[in-house]
């Protein structure tokens, strides 16, 4: 009889290298949260003080990413505690939010109406200003301009963004503003998109939809386009009419820019892919009955997404959601720190409502952790012990038999 190659140490060493990768406790990916958002909400919600956003960096409490982060807790759900501390937070500080260093800013205040409103806070009567009344006071009636949303300052800073928002509040409240409304219209672009600096040819001949370096800022805008769906979503369902091909446009727009990932960019600076205009595009696009594309979108938002039970620099961080790849590679390495907080704030606002579009039985890799995340606790087993403590017993029991043959034959 031929010989067996093994040994009687080689079937121990055989049987004690399966028993450590079968059975003994090893590090691991940590595992996603089944419901992102509200992990993303909680994260959030934890950042707060006093119901405000603090700036750590700059040490100011940031009013705008209070409400966005309202927003989001809204969006999930969740943290109903929290939201009444933020909406208390607003009504006690709404003259800084609304009216910073004196001016009145209507973007601020068109952005706080739809909370109001949202919030059932009653938004005639928000922290002792008619949120309503305010708002009309500054849209601009007559001429080029007329529906433009205006600040009330020497400096304009108002955009299509918080156009936007006064079309959205208006309409909610049951008060659709029809001159706002077709300004709005007048900041999409032939392709479908809308810019964020908004105007009219007649008041500034360089601000064309073109795109390119031209003055005014007309490049593609995913955010602006996202906020202006979702508004004139609203108008039409508030009954205002001729909304219909510029909403379908739109739609057609961002499906075209949508990346493959899923991801989105913004415009300028911020054109890359990431996530807070990937949670904007998706949620409006969701909004727009575009699931398929809403879900790719939060399919990526989730791999951007630190797990729960993470270790390492982002102990304790999990449900948080990075800017983009660059920024989780450097919160892997340095936690998220002063410096680096409010992006991470801003970004997790804003994926959040994204990732709200997540399909409830979501694909096996939307639910795979992050390359290189680990947790600390033991290796969950892939089978169930008494499934390996069979496997362990049968490699023994053909390790005793080959050991056997192998003495049998020595003997011979």
């Amino acid at each position: 009889m031929k010989r067996s190659p093994l040994g009687r140490g080689a079937v121990v060493a055989a049987v004690a290298s399966f028993a450590l990768v079968v059975g003994t406790p090893a590090p691991a990916s940590a595992a996603l949260d089944p419901k992102p958002a509200e992990a993303a909400a909680g994260w959030l919600a934890g950042e707060l003080t006093g119901g405000r956003s603090l700036n750590e960096d700059s040490e100011f409490y940031d009013y705008g990413l209070t409400v966005d982060t309202w927003f989001a807790l809204d969006a999930a759900g969740t943290e109903a505690k929290k939201r009444r501390a933020i909406v208390r937070a607003l009504k006690d500080h709404v003259e800084d939010y609304i009216t910073p260093f004196g001016s009145r800013s209507a973007g601020a205040t068109a952005k706080l109406l739809v909370l109001a409103k949202q919030a059932d806070a009653r938004p005639r009567h928000f922290g002792g200003v008619d949120l309503v009344k305010r708002l009309r006071s500054q849209i601009s009636s007559g001429g080029a301009d007329d529906g433009r949303v205006a600040d009330d300052a020497e400096m304009d800073y108002a955009n299509t963004i918080g156009q936007a928002f006064a079309v959205t509040g208006l309409a909610r409240i049951g008060s659709p503003s029809k001159a706002a409304t077709e300004f709005l219209l007048k900041q999409q672009c032939g392709k479908g998109f809308f810019r964020l600096i908004d105007g009219d040819a007649t008041t500034n001949p360089k601000l064309t939809c073109a795109g390119g370096k031209e003055e005014g800022n007309s490049d593609p805008d995913v955010d602006a386009t996202a906020y202006a769906l979702k508004a004139l979503l609203v108008a039409k369902r508030a009954g205002t009419s001729g909304v219909g091909s510029a909403i379908k446009d739109a739609v057609q727009w961002l499906l075209s820019v949508q990346g493959a990932s899923g991801a989105f960019g913004g415009a300028g600076p911020t054109s890359g892919a990431n996530s807070n205009s990937t949670g904007l595009a998706g949620d409006a696009l969701a909004a727009a009955g575009k699931d398929g594309a809403a879900a790719d979108a939060a399919r990526c938002l989730r791999r951007r997404q630190v797990p729960t039970g993470v270790g390492g620099e982002l102990r304790g961080e999990g449900g948080a959601v990075a800017y983009n790849k660059k920024a989780y590679r450097v919160g892997k390495a340095n936690g998220i720190t002063k410096k680096t907080s409010d992006q991470w704030r801003r970004a997790t606002a804003q994926a959040t409502l994204g990732l709200t579009h997540l399909p409830l039985a979501p694909e096996p890799e939307a639910v795979t952790a992050p390359e290189d995340a680990r947790v600390e606790r033991p290796w969950a087993y892939a089978t169930t012990g008494a499934a390996i403590a069979v496997l362990v017993v049968a490699i023994m029991l053909l390790g005793r038999r080959l050991v056997r043959r192998h003495r049998l034959g020595s003997a011979r």
